[in-house]
């Protein structure tokens, strides 16, 4: 099969396991548990839940150290976030995403993800934890093996991607670290 005009901001549908626009329901006062996952190879998403608040419990897997709110979230490629969403007032609400990544990049306008409907007999609302689920550690003080930068770049058609200069190859391993060592890195963009 051949594709023409193909283009990472060429127009689509998102979707939400796998359907599009789905209405999520929940009572008022009802706790769930999201995943919120992007899936995809090289898009950016901010996610944003008109009126609500997302309580994020775990990012990529792993339980924060602090839980968290925020009313929108920036979702990388392979991103996912654990979130905890309480139903407000009866009514509907939309998830919504929208990004723009630069005056080199692309733009990701407004759009539904989801529909919540709040509706039916109100639940006792949970109280939302405010700390974390365990313990971590903390390696704040931990000296320092190692520091390192790391400079993302592109060429100007955007078609050749590069790691500290060199043209990315997934088959190259550039940098290793020593098991139980604390490195410092510094992670720069330098593309449009």
């Amino acid at each position: 099969m051949k594709t023409r005009n193909l283009h990472i901001g060429a127009s689509t549908h998102r979707t939400v396991n796998g359907q599009l626009n789905p209405t999520i329901r929940i009572r008022p006062g009802e706790t769930q548990l999201w995943r919120l996952a992007n899936i995809s190879a090289n898009i950016y998403y901010n996610v944003h839940l008109q009126g609500q608040q997302f309580n994020v419990i775990a990012h990529d897997g792993t339980p924060v150290d602090r839980i968290w709110t925020a009313d929108s979230l920036l979702l990388a490629a392979g991103a996912r976030f654990d979130v905890l969403v309480q139903g407000g007032p009866a009514g509907r609400t939309q998830l919504q995403i929208a990004y723009e990544t630069g005056p080199g990049g692309n733009s990701f306008p407004k759009a539904t993800l989801a529909t919540l409907d709040s509706e039916g007999r109100s639940a006792h609302p949970a109280t939302m934890p405010t700390s974390s689920f365990g313990p971590t550690q903390d390696l704040s003080h931990a000296p320092i093996a190692t520091r390192r930068t790391v400079v993302f770049s592109e060429n100007k058609e955007g078609t050749k991607f590069y790691i500290n200069g060199k043209q990315f190859d997934p088959d190259r391993v550039d940098m290793r670290a020593k098991l139980n060592t604390v490195e410092e890195w510094t992670v720069r963009n330098d593309s449009g």
